[in-house]
């Protein structure tokens, strides 16, 4: 699975998972390997019934058209 990210990062990041209800949330960023950028994320998927509170934000980034 390939994931396209954008160098220009919102305050919270999270990136939709290609094939699956799931958002990958950045957890950790700007480590540096040989010049490389690295960054760990979480992956998780999303199950409506579980959730209590919403946090569209986190889950969504920013919705402002």
């Amino acid at each position: 699975t390939e994931i396209e990210v954008i160098a220009v990062p919102p305050r919270i990041r999270s990136i939709s998972h290609p094939t699956a209800n799931a958002r990958c949330v950045v957890v950790q960023k700007e480590c540096s390997v040989d010049d490389d950028n690295v960054e760990r994320i979480s992956i998780t998927s999303i199950d409506p019934e579980a959730v209590d509170d919403w946090n569209l934000e986190l889950l969504f980034g920013s919705l402002r058209l």
